[in-house]
């Protein structure tokens, strides 16, 4: 909507943009760019209860529907991921190393179930889980730096917004 409103107004527009996200939009920036990659030119979150979307339908004989997996994805957007252009997309995921704001446990964001097989195959903290989630990432070859801060918890610093702003001009040069 936004990019019919600039062109009526001759301004241009790069096609692919930007996203950044802490805590429960970081989640959303997360689960939007399995379903849109080819939109997104790079990412950056953090604060995300160490909870990422994995790019499986199954983990220990558990399916994985949307968002922690991608069993039933076809059936909700009507074709596959593009893992090819998910991976290619340069990420930047970061957590504070005393985060441990866990919305998991809670219904208001993840059903019992869900619940259940994030506690039983990522682990039932927020760090377990970020560090399972780095690892599946890697073996899975996505375009990702991960960093865990040292003496920070669900919150940014000035150092950390910073280094997301150079993450981002890094990626405006090439």
């Amino acid at each position: 909507d936004a990019a019919i409103v600039l062109a009526t107004l001759k301004i241009e527009i790069e096609p692919k943009v930007f996203m950044s996200g802490f805590s429960a939009s970081g989640t959303f920036i997360n689960r939007f760019s399995f379903i849109h990659p080819g939109i997104i030119k790079a990412l950056a979150i953090g604060g995300f209860n160490g909870e990422l979307m994995l790019p499986l339908k199954e983990l220990g004989n558990q399916k994985l529907n949307y968002p922690l997996g991608t069993n039933d994805f076809h059936a909700l957007f009507n074709n596959e991921p593009d893992t090819t252009a998910l991976k290619a997309i340069p990420q930047f995921i970061y957590m504070g190393q005393l985060d441990d704001n866990d919305a998991v446990q809670f219904d208001d964001a993840y059903s019992e179930s869900e619940r259940n097989t994030i506690n039983t195959h990522k682990g039932k903290d927020v760090q377990s889980r970020f560090i399972y989630c780095q690892n599946l990432y890697r073996q899975h070859n996505f375009n990702v730096r991960f960093k865990t801060y040292e003496a920070v918890g669900h919150w940014t610093t000035s150092a950390m917004n910073l280094e997301v702003i150079k993450f981002f001009l890094k990626q405006m040069q090439q």
